[in-house]
């Protein structure tokens, strides 16, 4: 196991697309700092919708608009197990450790805490600069940080746990990210069915992190509902982290010949 850990930790610091994806999450976050932070104050005061966040608001504004591209962990975890196993490469990687699950979890405690690191480093960008624009600390404290890696952790997983499944059912890396990044659009309009809105991921990840704004407006819960308690919100993440995981394991085990 400690061999296939190195050696996806070597793959991952060589592997130009991390870079690539991180760069342009990193843009995301400089768009949703000028959108947010310096365009309300470009404009008039009188146009609605363009006002400063509240300070109260900034840190969970940011963790919940970068946690929520999905296409990150969904796209590398993708690629993690699609470049072995979308070719022969996966025979002969067998031959050095049959064991489908060691695979599977080697690339999962790489991927898993480089897409956490690079969020929770992007929330800490927008932390600053809302910092220097809003003119005051916005931080949450020791404690606040600490829970909001907890929850980050959840949420990601959950993501980079589907993902996994995508490729391993599908074996094709282009066809397992289409369908991935289908799934996850797909997802955020189910929230809005009431059957599904119990085991909803986005709403989860959303109940986890905390509302702003209009979130606890009339509007918003006669469409999506109260929100779910924090229990509820981990309850669903494992429980979607943990399917995909075994649906992953089972799809490396019962497609090879």
């Amino acid at each position: 196991m400690s061999g296939l850990i190195r050696a996806e930790i070597i793959k991952l610091i060589h592997r130009k697309l991390y870079w690539v994806l991180s760069i342009v999450l990193l843009a995301l976050v400089g768009l949703l700092v000028f959108v947010m932070l310096v365009l309300p104050k470009l404009v008039p005061q009188d146009v609605q919708g363009l006002t400063l966040p509240a300070v109260s608001d900034v840190i969970t504004l940011g963790a919940q608009q970068i946690l929520g591209q999905s296409w990150f962990p969904l796209i590398l975890a993708v690629v993690a197990l699609g470049t072995d196993v979308s070719r022969t490469i996966w025979a002969s990687s067998l031959t050095r450790d049959a064991r489908r699950w060691a695979h599977l979890i080697a690339r999962l405690l790489v991927f898993w805490p480089a897409v956490l690191l690079t969020s929770l480093v992007l929330v800490l960008v927008w932390t600053v600069a809302a910092s220097i624009l809003i003119g005051g600390p916005v931080g949450l404290g020791v404690a606040g940080w600490l829970a909001l890696v907890w929850k980050a952790a959840l949420i990601e997983l959950a993501w980079v746990a589907i993902g996994l499944f995508a490729i391993a059912v599908f074996r094709s890396t282009g066809i397992a990210i289409g369908v991935a990044l289908a799934f996850s659009f797909i997802e955020g309009l189910l929230t809005f069915w009431s059957v599904y809105r119990p085991i909803s991921l986005s709403k989860a990840s959303t109940s986890l992190l905390g509302g702003f704004g209009a979130a606890g407006s009339a509007p918003y819960r006669s469409l999506l509902g109260a929100g779910m308690s924090q229990f509820h919100a981990v309850v669903v993440l494992v429980g979607w982290a943990a399917v995909m995981l075994v649906g992953a394991w089972a799809g490396l085990r019962y497609r090879d010949p």
